[in-house]
Parts: C-alpha cells; sequence; structure tokens
C-alpha cells in the first residue's frame, strides 16, 4: 500500500473529510486528493503536517513503521530488546521456569511476543506523557 492510501485509509478510519483534512494542513482539497491517489507525491512538510494532524508517525504513512504510532527507529530498538533476550534465553544466560520446571519453546515465545507488545505500549504510553505536558 502506498503512501496516499495509507493517508486515505487513516482519514476515513478518524472520520474526517478530505476538505478537512487538507484545510487543516494548509492545502487544497484538490492537492489532497491528487496525493491520495497516487498521482501527484506528498512533500516533506505536506506528510509531517498530515501525520500530526492525524495523530500517526511520519514512518507509519511511508510504511516503513508498522505501528502507526511509533517510528521505525523505536520498532527497531524494540526488537532489538526482544531479540537479546531471546538469545539470553538460548544460551541459557536468561532462565525462565514455572514450578522449577523450564518453560517450553512455544510459552517463552508468548512470553517474548507479550513483552513486545508491553515494550511498545509503553513507549506509546511515554510519547502521550510527553505530549501532554508539553500542551498542559
Amino acid at each position: 500500500m502506498n503512501t496516499g492510501k495509507r493517508i486515505r485509509r487513516i482519514r476515513i478510519q478518524r472520520g474526517l473529510y478530505q476538505a478537512d483534512l487538507a484545510s487543516s494542513v494548509g492545502m487544497s482539497e484538490s492537492v489532497l486528493s491528487r496525493i491520495e491517489n497516487g498521482s501527484r507525491p506528498v512533500r516533506d512538510r505536506e506528510l509531517l503536517e498530515i501525520a500530526k494532524k492525524l495523530e500517526v508517525s511520519a514512518d507509519y504513512l511511508l510504511g516503513v513503521s508498522l505501528n502507526p504510532l511509533l517510528s521505525f527507529t523505536v520498532e527497531s530498538d524494540i526488537a532489538r530488546n526482544v531479540e537479546e533476550m531471546r538469545q539470553d534465553l538460548e544460551s541459557g544466560t536468561l532462565y525462565m521456569s514455572l514450578d522449577g520446571e523450564e518453560i517450553n519453546d512455544d510459552t517463552k515465545k508468548f512470553i517474548l511476543d507479550q513483552i513486545e507488545n508491553i515494550l511498545s505500549l509503553a513507549k506509546i504510553k511515554e510519547k502521550e506523557n510527553t505530549t501532554s505536558d508539553v500542551q498542559g
């Protein structure tokens, strides 16, 4: 999916009309229409304004990040942390057990997936707190 289609999908999810989004980011509705249709590339400044208005990361609109609220860099940091934990589990540096028995590989994967989700949610929460501190 290209950038324009992502913009359109998020705009519709947010309940915004094309004219409203265009106006709020300082462009004409016809320009936004061409961006959404893929017949005109979005400029950097426009992308940042659209991302801000839609409350998503520019990386997400570009297709670089899978999470609309996290940048590619943050996603990469989280993935690296989880991968280090996985390697520690495999090497025996990190040991997980339940009732004194080492947990099986499926349970380890489940736990690591949950840790990844928690780290993502924590980063989103941190971002929300930072934003509300700046606005407040």
